[in-house]
């Protein structure tokens, strides 16, 4: 077998990064008890009808895009009583549909329906049975194939993953102390990052409205860096290949759980996304995230640290040599100590 060579040509050819919120010089066992416990949510009052008539308008939205639209709909789509009754009397089976409308069409569907209960007042894990429920649904009303089991686990489980991150984004985007066209653009970007929450901010009056944003915008630290490169591949010389791609690497670190970032998930999570262009397999060739669900601080002080705590996991790659899709909770033991020059060193173990 010829040897595969794999190699990246100009790695950081363009590397940035923003960071906020630095460690302030006090004992850190108590940032976690003076970081405010509000949540953003206690501001909506909660609304079941409209969040159950969102997510029932979200897969009559889907459904009639596979019905009408979609190439190679059409048929899988002609449900009615017959269909919802085969469904109902056959259950769950397992399918094995193209991988990455499983691994990542569905989780961003399910984000859909929790962020229909979220930005509707409902907390993170409030949100979460009705983003079952909003699968269930579509699993045995939706279409004429026999309800999926890992569907339904990947649309709800990973869902809520990409849900709340992507709720917790849109939350930074828009300011409600500006005006002008500026707030406008803030506004239209909340709500490609966030649908739902964009949605019910029109519905409610407050897109556009000035005021006072929530005082969970931001958490008490963040970072993102984007690195942008060539990747070649090619067998045995480099030279002879012609198949070089540019890459865009994002990586997003939202709260710090030894700064305080941890009354409630995912107040700590971080993000890896990589983006390619031109004729690889998937524009989205890599998706990991991991957000902290809750736990305890063991020891915390100026010098070192440990917690133990729950974390949410969700895990998508894809290209020519492997497809890998996961969700996933499980715990996780993080530590860090301080070094010299302002370094500090970080370990975790986790077992999912």
């Amino acid at each position: 077998m010829r040897k595969i060579i794999y190699t990246l040509i100009g790695l950081a050819l363009l590397s940035s990064s923003v960071e906020a919120a630095e460690p302030v010089s006090v004992n850190p066992i108590n940032w976690a008890q003076t970081t405010s416990a509000l949540d953003d949510t206690f501001l909506v009052k909660k609304n079941f009808g409209r969040t159950a008539a969102e997510i029932v308008g979200v897969n009559l939205l889907v459904w009639t895009y596979d019905r009408y639209i979609r190439p190679g709909g059409g048929e899988g789509f002609r449900i009615g009583f017959n269909s919802w009754k085969e469904n109902l009397k056959n259950g769950f089976e397992w399918d094995d549909n193209n991988f990455g409308t499983n691994q990542f069409a569905h989780p961003y569907h399910g984000n859909l329906y929790f962020n229909a209960a979220r930005s509707n007042g409902y907390s993170f894990w409030e949100a979460i049975p009705f983003t079952f429920a909003g699968s269930w649904g579509w699993e045995y009303l939706g279409e004429t194939h026999h309800p999926s089991m890992n569907d339904w686990i990947a649309t709800s489980v990973g869902g809520a993953a990409l849900a709340e991150m992507l709720h917790r984004f849109s939350k930074m985007i828009p300011d409600n102390t500006i005006t002008g066209s500026e707030s406008s653009w803030r506004e239209t970007g909340g709500f490609l990052v966030n649908p739902m929450g964009g949605l019910n901010r029109l519905i409610d009056g407050e897109w556009g409205k000035v005021g006072p944003n929530s005082p969970e915008r931001f958490a008490n630290y963040y970072r993102s860096q984007v690195d942008i490169g060539f990747r070649t591949v090619g067998e045995d010389r480099i030279g002879d290949t012609d198949t070089t791609r540019v890459f865009a690497e994002f990586d997003f670190r939202y709260g710090d759980p030894f700064q305080g970032d941890i009354n409630k998930p995912y107040d700590s999570f971080n993000l890896a996304l990589q983006l390619n262009f031109g004729g690889e397999k998937s524009v989205i060739g890599l998706m990991r995230s991991t957000g902290w669900l809750g736990g305890k601080i063991l020891h915390n002080d100026e010098n070192s640290g440990q917690l133990i705590g729950a974390f949410h996991n969700f895990d998508f790659i894809s290209n020519y040599q492997m497809e890998i899709g996961t969700q996933s909770v499980g715990f996780g033991w993080l530590t860090r100590k301080a070094g010299v020059l302002g370094c500090e060193l970080r370990t975790g173990v986790h077992l999912n």
